[in-house]
């Protein structure tokens, strides 16, 4: 259980761009990844592989560039290291025995 102070209440009006639990989630200061843009920097250094991210419930343009490292747990992340022929990247403890057969992610989704 949290308490709060009734200051902090915010008002969730229906039909809101976030649903009610990405409106929490903002509120813990945690965000949805809706999809990875485009990527920069070299990919067999992953210390300066760095992602452009589109949250959930936020325009273009307020993408935000984050490191590989707070990304790596992300399903979303490990759909677009496939997709760019990167899936070697995804964490082991991610990968399917059939994605071990297949790393590259071709030839099913």
């Amino acid at each position: 259980r949290i308490q709060r102070n009734v200051k902090e209440l915010k008002a969730y009006v229906e039909g809101d761009e976030q649903t009610p639990a990405e409106a929490a989630l903002a509120d813990y200061g945690e965000f949805v990844v809706e999809s990875i843009v485009k990527h920069e920097g070299n990919p067999t250094r992953t210390k300066d592989l760095r992602f452009l991210v589109r949250w959930a419930g936020y325009t273009e343009a307020e993408d935000t560039w984050e490191p590989y490292a707070g990304l790596r747990d992300v399903h979303k992340l490990h759909k677009y290291l496939k997709a760019n022929n990167m899936g070697k990247l995804i964490p082991k403890k991610f990968i399917s025995d059939m994605d071990k057969r297949n790393p590259s992610g071709k030839g099913y989704s």
